[in-house]
């Protein structure tokens, strides 16, 4: 299917560990080398008093096949005694350089 423009395999994961630091959802990698383009989900088993935590990571095509970190968005619901809260975070990383390899396409 179609990411961000970007020919991709979707490839769906499940965490086999159950904690924290660990993600069910989608892998989205691009046919023409397998780089990141998108990762979206939830953590497996959100610490308390979290009841669910839901990441989405956009990624952009850098130099030597590495795949750069272009937004990021986490939404988090806690279940509290006295009602449920919610907050949502977006982060979009542009115009920064990657030190020690060379330049490549949307690079400075």
């Amino acid at each position: 299917e179609t990411m961000d423009g970007v020919a991709c395999y979707r490839l769906e994961v499940e965490a086999v560990v159950r904690d924290r630091d660990h993600l069910d959802g989608d892998v989205w990698v691009s046919r023409d080398d397998c780089s990141l383009v998108r990762i979206a989900g939830a953590v497996s088993d959100p610490p308390f008093p979290l009841a669910e935590i839901r990441l989405d990571k956009r990624f952009a095509a850098g130099p030597c096949g590495l795949s750069l970190l272009r937004s990021h968005t986490g939404e988090v619901r806690a279940g509290l005694v006295l009602g449920r809260k919610a907050g949502v975070r977006h982060i979009t990383y542009s115009a920064y350089v990657v030190n020690g390899m060379p330049e490549g396409p949307g690079l400075r």
